[in-house]
């Protein structure tokens, strides 16, 4: 038996993907019924996380998240405790710790893309190359984001496993629900749209994704359609909405901001299809959760996507709206295109299991235990 530690805390700093995944991973490893002991870290401004197992322990944690004093507190406070090894799902573990820790590294994306970092948030991942070294194991989601983390930190080669993620249980329920589409759109939601899902920031790509939309606007089949971008307002956003005037097709674009789970599972199942034109992901939760909401999928060929798509959508070059426009329209046209890709994706998304990904985690903490 392990006396594993999973750090939670993250949630009281930011509601996000990272959270979704150490929650999802936690009931996982909990249906699993391993018989390790497993706490789970709170800050101590925070109550216990939504759907983490009741049966677990929590152990509250007064360091603070994301600040220049959390290193120090994080090694007094853990030297309190007994844990086998302690895993870390946001990116940082603590570097002043004998204890074994096992770090998630999601992406790089903070590396190519430095300028859309605060201060304190270079400050925190400036702390990564330190935390690859002090890691006895680090988890990551894709195949391309481990050789992405070797080729900057060769020493993360030996001990990176990839285990990818899946999407949240309810995409699943609702699309083996016969009566889902049943549920009626929203009265926000437009009657005819393409979705996208992301933060308005440069990986996305959304330039890109606006001049692929201006010229399927400018089609017959694409006259009514609208463009409805979920995600929360990043560092581009007054000037993509400039960008949308600019190409005519500002009354066409409905930035929606960051969208609660049933309102998103909403946009996805309504959508004619989600185009995602991103320049670099980590791994790719948009696509599995439009396939799993039975929406097909138009994509970029960059990074992990194809890795994560398979054959379950229609990929483009980023850097080429005409090719986005002509997949997109190709779906518009073609009801038997739209039912293949659905059927694909809904296959491809099996294949993603967080049974799985709780297993191979698990394996993951048993090899760091032994590390010393």
């Amino acid at each position: 038996m392990m006396r594993i530690g999973i750090d939670a805390r993250l949630a009281y700093h930011r509601q996000a993907g990272i959270t979704r995944y150490a929650r999802n991973l936690c009931s996982a490893l909990c249906a699993l019924e391993s018989g390790d002991r497993f706490t789970v870290f709170h800050h101590r401004c925070q109550p216990p996380a939504k759907r983490v197992p009741a049966d677990w322990r929590h152990r509250t944690l007064f360091s603070p998240v994301h600040h220049a004093w959390e290193q120090a507190g994080l090694a007094l406070e853990l030297s309190l405790g007994r844990w086998d090894v302690v895993h870390f799902p946001d990116f940082i573990g603590p570097l002043r710790t004998r204890l074994p820790t096992v770090i998630t590294v999601h992406d790089l994306a903070f590396l190519k893309w430095p300028e859309v970092l605060t201060d304190d948030a270079a400050a925190y991942y400036g702390q990564l190359p330190g935390a690859v070294r002090h890691a006895a194991g680090i988890l990551v989601p894709s195949r391309h984001t481990a050789a992405d983390l070797a080729t900057r930190f060769p020493e993360a080669a030996g001990k990176t496993t990839v285990v990818p993620h899946a999407v949240d249980p309810g995409f699943l329920q609702d699309s083996m629900d016969p009566n889902a589409t049943a549920i009626p759109k929203p009265d926000w939601l437009p009657d005819d749209y393409l979705l996208h899902v992301g933060t308005l920031e440069p990986r996305k790509n959304i330039a890109t994704l606006l001049s692929a939309f201006a010229m399927v606007h400018a089609r017959p089949e694409g006259r009514r359609l609208m463009l409805v971008l979920a995600g929360a307002s990043g560092w581009l956003q007054d000037d993509m909405e400039e960008q949308a005037a600019k190409r005519g097709i500002e009354n066409a674009c409905v930035f929606a901001g960051q969208l609660s789970e049933p309102s998103l599972a909403q946009a996805y199942r309504h959508a004619r299809c989600l185009v995602h034109p991103a320049l670099y992901e980590g791994f790719g939760f948009t696509l599995l959760e439009a396939m799993a909401s039975g929406t097909p999928v138009v994509c970029s060929n960059a990074s992990c996507l194809p890795e994560i798509a398979g054959n379950a959508a229609l990929t483009h070059d980023p850097g080429n709206p005409e090719a986005v426009a002509s997949n997109v329209l190709a779906l518009l046209n073609s009801k038997e295109l739209v039912s293949d890709l659905v059927n694909k994706g809904h296959k491809r998304v099996l294949e993603f299991s967080w049974k799985k990904a709780a297993r191979q985690t698990l394996n993951v903490y048993r090899a760091a235990a032994r590390h010393t």
